[in-house]
């Protein structure tokens, strides 16, 4: 069993995972029944009925438990029967999960636990049979299950037969309606809470539904809403399996010896229905076995409705202006700036990243502690936006609108500059729907600050960037399902924890993915993620400059990343970087400036060391152009040379690397060999007239993402970005024309990016 790292150590079955990112319906359901409410083996057959129940309707199944301290969302069947069995297995609310995890113990989950697991798996419908709620003589004992609470803070669903008939259900009710929680039952207007064993348990139910469809849509709503708490959708057992009211007689003597045994506490529960079980001859028990299951098939039914709803749209915001806007953001802006709607078909390429207001100031004098006069621009910004707008420009070769193609994902603050840069994003072509709006009064929208000399020199700058880090992991994971990219990129300016979301969010589907260091400092991030080594890596590409490899170099070595002998040095180790790989190396670099230098360097020696956790790796160096260096599986067809004419003049149909070096590593049983391949390509034309500097790289790393998001190859295994051919010199030509175009340009991306073929 894995864990996933310790920012989401909670292991999601590929089963559910992959259900999760197809947007297929899964419905999510507890285990304290398995390891509390029925003798084995009688627990894992109800389990698994109810499990192939709610396949059998259309839907994914996904039991919640704690195996050996691991929180699982979706257990195998071995699995299900290894908690069936277990002699003692924790009983595991909020309260308990880091207890139970910290001492590795097996853990049945409560409905509030199993809330929390599927809230983080993303899934929406959770069925169980009966709910928690305030004990009989509360008022006295203040014995209030800690499901209801859950349900005030934990955005899923729970299809239930209504409030255990050995609780206060009136009270429940009370206390329910205090927090805010939606309490809908299935039937005509009028129909009354039932009362777990019986259909009618006499208490009004605030709100009735009448179809799955109906409480899907309170789902959807609730989602738009954000109100970030769950509904309970009671569904009274059928008459042909509920009990009559004679039932009540035995509960209330039930309660009455827990009284007297001094039973409460989370004790009390098991006790109650285990006696009531007794006395009623076993009836209760197959009510309610029978009851799980017409609950699963009525959340199934649910869960296909959400799924369908979350297919169509997702998260129309409307915005209401707050007190620290700009009196120029009218309310007509305001509802012109929200993001548009998000369109049910694929993107090529997702782009997740910082995007920010930039003001740069150029001042005629520089006098300190004083006002100064000169002149002040202010544009869009972020290196998340800059890629995405590249990358939008890029891809209109391929699409009559760069939006069908490129999608970017950030945050921003419900301020005026929130909303200009939304109005901005739509001006520019680019779809804004991937776009978090924070209604958080002190998450302020990024922006970037700078004062600069009549030369252009720097003299000081301000980053507010802090709400980068705030993108709900939530609104993350809803946007690669609903995108279904072929590549993802995330910049280094998220938080390691939403880095870390990311990559268990891909691990297995099958999305290319990108990692743009974005600054010597922030680059050193990716040392602390969680990452797969080759050929099950995490990352398949990185850009980084010169200075950035090797401070990612030097904080992964720090990290004990390349002291992995069991999963880092094999893979290094099959490369074939021998003595006789570093003698071609060496002498290739006599007649190749930019080999030499990057030899001297010690960039060859960092990236090789990196290659087992990101196989591919595009290392800039401005004016000298591009170092490409991957593992390749087909080293037998490459021979080490350096090329005279790398390239002639502006021609994208003659350009080439200036040289190719190749080792060879390890053959593999399918044929081919394994093996490091290094190429370098040099800028096609010097650039005049530079004007910013900003945009540079993005530019390049924009096009890169429309040819990978455009690309005929594997996404894995396959394509220019992993072999040597004609395909892999034009997207270099294009990217480096791309960049000297933008250091041409007054604005960081040019437009002009459209018209390279």
């Amino acid at each position: 069993m894995q864990k996933s790292g310790l920012s989401f150590p909670v292991r999601v079955s590929p089963e559910v995972r992959d259900a999760i990112a197809s947007n297929k319906p899964v419905v999510a359901l507890e285990s304290t029944i398995i390891s509390h409410g029925l003798p084995f083996p009688q627990n894992v057959d109800m389990a698994l009925s109810v499990e192939k129940l709610i396949r059998d309707n259309g839907a994914i199944p996904a039991t919640c438990a704690f195996l050996d301290g691991v929180p699982c969302v979706g257990l195998n069947e071995s699995e299900v029967q290894q908690l069936g069995e277990a002699q003692k297995v924790n009983k595991v609310s909020r309260r308990d999960v880091a207890v139970t995890m910290a001492n590795g113990l097996n853990g049945g989950t409560t409905i509030a636990t199993t809330m929390i697991l599927a809230e983080l798996a993303g899934i929406k419908v959770f069925a169980t049979g009966g709910l928690g709620g305030v004990h009989r003589g509360a008022e006295i004992t203040m014995d209030i299950s800690a499901d209801l609470d859950e349900f005030a803070r934990t955005a899923v669903a729970v299809v239930c037969s209504g409030p255990k008939s050995i609780l206060d259900i009136e009270k429940t009710m009370e206390y329910l309606e205090t927090k805010g929680v939606l309490v809908s039952t299935m039937g005509k207007e009028g129909t009354n809470v039932p009362g777990f064993f019986v259909t009618d348990s006499g208490i009004k139910s605030p709100y009735n539904f009448q179809s799955v469809a109906q409480a899907a849509s309170i789902i959807h709503y609730s989602e738009l809403m954000r109100l970030n708490s769950g509904q309970i959708f009671c569904v009274p057992p059928p008459a042909e399996i509920a009990l009559d009211n004679s039932i009540n007689a035995v509960i209330d003597a039930a309660v009455k010896e827990a009284l007297s045994l001094g039973i409460k506490g989370k004790d009390i529960t098991p006790f109650l229905l285990s006696t009531v079980a007794k006395k009623s001859g076993g009836k209760s028990v197959k009510t309610n076995i029978e009851f799980v299951k017409n609950n699963a098939i009525v959340a199934a039914g649910i869960a296909k409705e959400v799924a369908s709803l979350r297919g169509e749209t997702i998260s129309e915001m409307t915005f209401t202006p707050s007190t620290n806007f700009s009196t120029t953001l009218t309310k007509e802006n305001a509802i012109n700036a929200k993001p548009s709607k998000l369109e049910k078909k694929s993107i090529k390429s997702l782009v997740i990243g910082s995007l920010a207001q930039d003001t740069i100031s150029a001042l005629l004098t520089d006098n300190s502690g004083d006002s100064n006069p000169g002149s002040i621009t202010t544009s869009v910004g972020g290196v998340g936006h800059n890629v995405a707008l590249a990358a939008s420009f890029a891809s209109r070769k391929y699409a009559k609108k760069g939006r069908d193609e490129i999608r970017l994902v950030s945050i921003v603050g419900q301020d005026a500059v929130g909303m200009s840069l939304l109005q901005s994003l739509t001006a520019e072509g680019l779809d804004n729907s991937g776009v978090y709006v924070s209604s958080k009064p002190d998450q302020r929208t990024a922006q970037y600050v700078s004062m600069h000399k009549d030369s252009g020199e720097l003299i000081v700058a301000c980053a507010d960037m802090s709400i980068i880090e705030k993108i709900p992991v939530k609104h993350l994971r809803e946007q690669i399902v609903k995108s279904q990219p072929k590549w993802l990129l995330f910049d280094a300016n998220l938080s390691e924890d939403t880095m870390n979301e990311l990559i268990l969010a891909t691990r297995d589907i099958n999305i290319g993915v990108v990692f743009e260091p974005t600054s010597s400092e922030k680059c050193k991030r990716l040392a602390k993620l969680e990452l797969g080594v080759f050929p099950l890596h995490s990352v398949n590409l990185s850009t980084p400059t010169y200075g950035e490899l090797a401070n990612m170099h030097a904080a992964m070595k720090e990290q004990g990343k390349f002291d992995d002998l069991e999963r880092w040095f094999p893979v290094l180790d099959a490369l074939g970087v021998n003595s006789q790989f570093r003698e071609v190396l060496t002498l290739m670099g006599h007649g190749n400036t930019s080999l030499r230098k990057a030899l001297k360097l010690g960039i060859i020696q960092q990236a090789l060391s990196i290659l087992p956790y990101i196989p591919s790796l595009a290392v800039k160096n401005g004016a000298d152009g591009v170092l490409m260096i991957n593992i390749t599986q087909n080293a037998d067809i490459y021979e080490s040379h350096v090329n005279r004419f790398p390239h002639d003049g502006n021609d994208q149909e003659t350009y080439k690397p200036s040289f190719t070096a190749v080792s060879k590593g390890t053959l593999l049983d399918g044929g081919g060999r394994m093996g490091v391949l290094v190429q370098h390509f040099p800028i096609p034309k010097s650039v005049e007239n530079i004007k910013n500097v900003t945009g540079a790289g993005d530019s390049l790393m924009g096009v890169i993402m429309a040819e990978l998001g455009n690309s005929s190859g594997d996404t894995v295994s396959s394509g220019w970005l992993y072999e040597s051919n004609a395909e892999r010199s034009q997207v270099l030509w294009r990217g480096m024309r791309a960049a000297g175009l933008s250091l041409q340009c007054d604005n960081s991306i040019s437009k002009d990016i459209q018209t390279l073929e």
